[in-house]
This record gives C-alpha cells, structure tokens and sequence, in this order.
C-alpha cells in the first residue's frame, strides 16, 4: 500500500486545522499523480509557528481517498476526497520524536503540499503511532507492530465519517453543524436524511444514536469569502447521500436528490 503525507500550512493557509468529521484534501497537483492516493493511506500534519517561531508538527487525521473531484475553485483544480479515516484527538505532537527530523528531509520539508512518502521507515513510525495511545516512548523499530491494522478506520467507518480538508479547505463551524443536529432533534425527535430517510439509530442501533452528517446547501468552496452560515442553510443527510450530492457538478439539491431517489425506485 502507498503513503502519502498531506501537509496543512497554518500560517500560510490562516488557521489551524481542525477535525470536522470530513476528509478532503484540495490540490493543484496533476490529476496523474493525485489518482495515486486513491485506496492509499493519506497522513494529515498540521505545522503551526510557535511563539519561538518553531514550526511544532502534530499528526491530526489518517485517511484513505476513494476519489479525485474537480474542485470548482480558483485556488486549487481537484480535490482528494475520501469516506473512510480516523482523527486523531488530541493531534500527536511529532517534533519530540528522534525520527521527525529524516522524515521533514526526505519530504524536502512537507514543501510539496502532499507528496508520497519513500522513507518507509517513516511510513512504520507513523503506523506505530495510529496504534499505539502512548507514543513518547516509540522511539526504536523494535517497539513498531504493523503493517496499520485498520481497525482505527473501521470504526469511524461504521458511523459514515467521510472528509479531510487541509492545504485544502474553507474553515467551518463545527458549533453551526452541532446546533442543526440540535434543532432537528427538537423538532423531529431524530436525525433522518432529508433526501432518502435513513436513520443511523434503526440501521445500526445504539452505535448510530445522534450521527449524522450535515450538509451545506452552499458549497464552501464557491465562496468568494467568509460568510454566515443559517441553521437553513444546512441539511441533515446520510453518508450515501452526502457522497452523491457532492459527485456531480453543479451538484443537485437535496430536493433533486430525493426526487431522483424516488424515480429510482419506481
């Protein structure tokens, strides 16, 4: 299997990166090259300046891409999308590691955006670190077990996690997408997709209780800038939908997504 390192700027992109439950990393690079991430082990590191003008490195999500989308947006031609991953939370703090100083040389230090990883030295390191919740001492190969079980993105998958972003996305407000979930709850007793119906609590029980993704009505990359985001302006959807919304462009409202669901069915 191939690794590949996706680097999150802070200082260059504005702010830090941040969990969202969506993994999508957006690219200039040619669509040749970001295919071979597909069904690939994506690794998500986010340096930021410290007061001391350090770059502190932390290891924040891994992921698998399933697809390369165009992105629609002037910055960045495609976009590294993927449904399966696992973030890590806290972030793992690299720079006390002995190994993180080869690793930044031999990927000419993250200068690429995403690049594939060679050092597979590096690549056993980090596996080491998605398995193990006690990293300080992982200092020396004899401590390593792999190659990476993928257990810590199994589970994550089971509940329909789906995107990335770094190098890579427009910043959104985990509080905005809590409050919908909140609101929708109120008023309707549960989460249900507004385009198929499908709840996670009948599917799968306990283990699906309170999920769901939620959907901006307005894509964040067609925005020219910030903008407020309305309770209105997001949906409750499913894993499935979600993926089908985001396929096509211009992508369907979730109205035309239903309204096609139905047509399937009959």
């Amino acid at each position: 299997m191939r690794h590949f390192v996706a680097y999150h700027n802070a200082e260059k992109m504005g702010y830090e990166y941040e969990p969202i439950g969506e993994y999508a990393f957006f690219s200039r690079k040619t669509l040749t090259f970001l295919e071979r991430t597909v069904g690939s082990m994506v690794w998500v590191i986010n340096g930021s300046r410290s007061k001391a003008r350090n770059t502190i490195y932390t290891l924040c999500a891994v992921y698998m891409p399933d697809e390369v989308i165009d992105a629609n947006e002037a910055a960045f031609d495609y976009i590294i999308a993927g449904t399966v991953g696992h973030d890590f939370d806290p972030p793992i703090e690299l720079n006390h590691l002995p190994w993180l100083a080869g690793f930044l040389k031999s990927q000419s230090n993250f200068s690429l955006g995403i690049s594939e990883i060679k050092d597979s030295t590096a690549i056993d390191y980090l596996n080491s670190l998605a398995k193990s919740p006690d990293v300080e001492h992982l200092t020396s190969t004899d401590e390593i077990n792999f190659p990476l079980d993928l257990d810590i993105l199994d589970v994550e998958a089971l509940e329909g996690m789906t995107t990335y972003v770094s190098h890579l996305r427009r910043e959104r407000n985990r509080a905005v997408t809590d409050a919908k979930k909140e609101q929708t709850i109120a008023l309707y007793g549960q989460l249900v997709c507004e385009a198929c119906g499908f709840d996670f609590s009948v599917f799968y029980g306990k283990l699906g209780e309170g999920y769901c993704e939620v959907h901006h009505k307005i894509p964040l990359a067609s925005l020219d800038g910030k903008r407020v985001t309305k309770l209105d302006d997001l949906a409750i959807v499913c894993s499935n939908c979600h993926r089908m919304i985001h396929r096509r462009t211009p992508m369907p409202s979730v109205a035309e997504l239903k309204a096609q669901i139905r047509g399937a069915k009959t």
